[in-house]
C-alpha cells in the first residue's frame, strides 16, 4: 500500500539556535541546554560541544568538565516551541497538514501543492527560502566556534519515517527518495536511526548489535517472521518501519503529532480606547470592529473558529477573560459577533479601556452546500467566497459552467470557463 508524500524540515540543535536569538551575545559562544533539578542533565549542545564530548542524557556536570567553555542555559521548552510554531505559519498557506512532533523536526503532507507550488524540488527550495528568512529575521548569526552550523535541511518521501531519516541523513540540502525507492534508501543507514521508545525496544537494539546486525537493510534482511518471533511486537513495528509498510508509521511520532499537534495560525485583534467605551453602542461599534478584523484573518489563512477569547480591562480593574463557543465551527464576522455579543453584560460593569478577540479551536474551512436559484444574501455570500479563493490561490482557481448548446453527449453540451 502506497503512502503519502510528506517533506520534512530538519533544524539541527534548535534549543541552541533559540537561545543564541534570544541571548546574541552568545552567538559565538558554546552553548549547553539542560533539564532536572539537583543533578541536571544535558537536553542538547551546540556543535562546538559535541565535538567535545557532549551527549543528550549526560549529567551537566561532566558536560562542563568536558568543555568547560560552555555557557549552561536551563530549557524553556515553551519558548523553543512558540519559535518552531512561528517558523511555520506560512507553511499554512500552503496546506493545514503540518505537523511538528518535536523541536527542530517538522512534517508538512505534499498532496495537492503541486498545482499551487510546482515540482517537490520547487516546494523544499520554497520551505527553505521561508525557514532562512525568519531565521534572519530572528537575527540568526551563522558563526559557530566549532565552525559554520549545519544548515537546515530537507527530505521528502513516502512516510513520516523516510521523510525524516531523509532530512537528517542526507548529503545535500534538498534529498528527494523517488516513490518506491524508500527500502534501497533506508538499507545502509545505521541501526541506531531506529526509535527506542522504551525498555523493550532498547532490549531489541542490544540484541540485534550481539547477532551482528548494524543497518537497517539488515533488519529488513532478517524479515518479518523472524523479528516478530525473535522480538514480539516491537521486532514486527521495527521491521514495518524499515519495509516502509504503513502499518508501521504509527511507531514513529509524526504520525501521531499530525493527529494531535497540528500547527495553528494567531489570529487575534484588539484595541485600547481613550477615552474609555461607557455606552453600549460604542463597545457594539468596538466589537464590530474586532470580529471583522479576526473574521478576515480567519478568511485569509483558509480556517474557521469554534470558540472565541473575549479580554476586556475596566477602568482601575484588571483584565478579565471569556471564552465564548460558537454553534458551529465559521469564519463570518456575523456569527463572531453574535457569540462575542454575550459578554456585553459583563464587559459593560465599567468604562471599558482596553478590548481584545482571539480565534480558538482552528479548524480549515468546510465547504457548505448552496442551493440553486440564491437569494441575493447567498448570492453575495457566494461571491465573497470566490474572491478569497482567488485572492489565496490566484486568479486560475475557479470555473464557471458554460452550456455549449443542445446534444446527446454532455462533454459536448457544458464547457468549463475560467471564472
Amino acid at each position: 500500500m502506497r503512502q503519502e508524500r510528506v517533506l520534512c524540515l530538519y533544524v539541527p540543535h534548535f534549543r541552541v539556535l533559540a537561545e543564541r536569538w534570544r541571548r546574541p551575545e552568545l552567538a559565538t559562544e558554546p552553548v549547553i541546554v539542560h533539564h532536572g533539578g539537583k543533578r541536571p542533565l544535558v537536553l542538547e549542545g551546540c556543535a562546538l560541544a559535541a565535538r567535545s564530548g557532549v551527549r543528550e542524557g549526560m549529567l551537566l556536570s561532566r558536560a562542563l568538565s568536558l568543555c568547560p567553555q560552555a555557557t549552561p542555559l536551563p530549557a524553556d521548552e515553551e519558548y523553543y516551541q512558540r519559535r518552531q510554531r512561528e517558523s511555520l505559519l506560512p507553511w499554512l498557506r500552503l496546506t493545514p497538514e503540518v505537523s511538528a512532533p518535536g523541536l527542530g523536526l517538522s512534517f508538512m503532507e505534499t498532496r495537492g501543492l503541486e498545482r499551487l507550488v510546482g515540482d517537490e524540488q520547487a516546494l523544499a527550495r520554497l520551505v527553505l527560502r521561508e525557514w532562512e528568512g525568519f531565521a534572519a529575521g530572528m537575527g540568526s548569526a551563522p558563526a559557530d566556534p566549532a565552525g559554520p552550523a549545519a544548515p537546515a535541511q530537507v527530505g521528502i518521501a513516502e512516510g513520516y519515517f523516510a521523510a525524516a531519516l531523509a532530512a537528517q541523513h542526507g548529503d545535500r540540502p534538498v534529498s528527494l527518495v523517488a516513490p518506491g525507492r524508500e527500502m534501497a534508501f533506508l538499507a545502509p543507514l545505521p541501526l541506531g536511526v531506529l526509535p527506542a521508545p522504551d525498555a523493550d525496544w532498547r532490549e531489541m537494539h542490544r540484541r540485534l548489535r550481539l547477532l551482528g546486525l548494524n543497518t537497517l537493510g539488515d533488519v529488513a534482511r532478517l524479515g518479518r517472521v523472524a523479528m516478530q518471533a525473535q522480538f514480539g511486537l516491537p521486532g514486527l513495528q521495527a521491521w514495518r518501519l524499515v519495509a516502509n509498510d504503513p502499518q508501521g508509521e504509527h511507531v514513529f511520532p509524526g504520525v501521531e503529532a499530525l493527529r494531535g499537534s497540528l500547527i495553528r495560525p494567531e489570529v487575534e485583534a484588539g484595541r485600547q480606547f481613550e477615552p474609555a467605551l461607557i455606552s453600549q453602542a460604542d463597545l457594539e461599534t468596538a466589537l464590530l470592529g474586532l470580529t471583522e478584523e479576526v473574521a478576515r484573518g480567519l478568511r485569509r489563512e483558509g480556517w474557521s473558529s469554534a470558540r472565541l477569547q473575549v479580554r476586556w480591562q475596566v477602568e482601575a480593574r484588571p483584565e478579565a477573560t471569556r471564552a465564548v463557543s460558537l454553534k458551529e465551527p465559521s469564519a463570518a464576522a456575523a456569527d463572531l459577533l453574535s457569540a462575542v455579543r454575550r459578554v456585553l453584560p459583563e464587559v459593560l460593569e465599567g468604562p471599558v479601556v482596553e478590548l481584545g478577540v482571539r480565534a480558538e479551536a482552528l479548524a480549515p474551512q468546510a465547504g457548505k452546500q448552496l442551493t440553486l436559484f440564491q437569494k441575493r444574501k447567498a448570492s453575495q455570500r457566494l461571491a465573497q467566497v470566490g474572491a478569497d479563493l482567488q485572492k489565496r490561490l490566484g486568479q486560475a482557481v475557479l470555473y464557471q459552467v458554460q452550456t455549449l448548446g443542445p446534444s446527446h453527449l454532455e462533454e459536448r453540451t457544458f464547457a468549463l470557463a475560467p471564472r
